[in-house]
């Protein structure tokens, strides 16, 4: 028998949500703080997630 091969778990709260989102026409909603409050998660702005703050250099203004 081949070995079975599965679908990545998400691992953000934002991949376990996306999924569920309503759709219309073929375009989901974009997420928004209430989808995360939801799920007990707090809803970071991409400029403020950890990757982004790791990536600056040095001499970056941290404002």
């Amino acid at each position: 028998m081949p070995p079975t091969t599965r679908a990545p778990t998400p691992t953000t709260p934002a991949e376990q949500i996306e999924p569920k989102l309503p759709s219309r026409g073929g375009k989901t909603r974009d997420l928004t703080n209430e989808d995360f409050s939801q799920q007990s998660a707090i809803y970071l702005r991409p400029k403020a997630q950890f990757d982004t703050l790791v990536a600056l250099p040095d001499s970056a203004d941290r404002k």
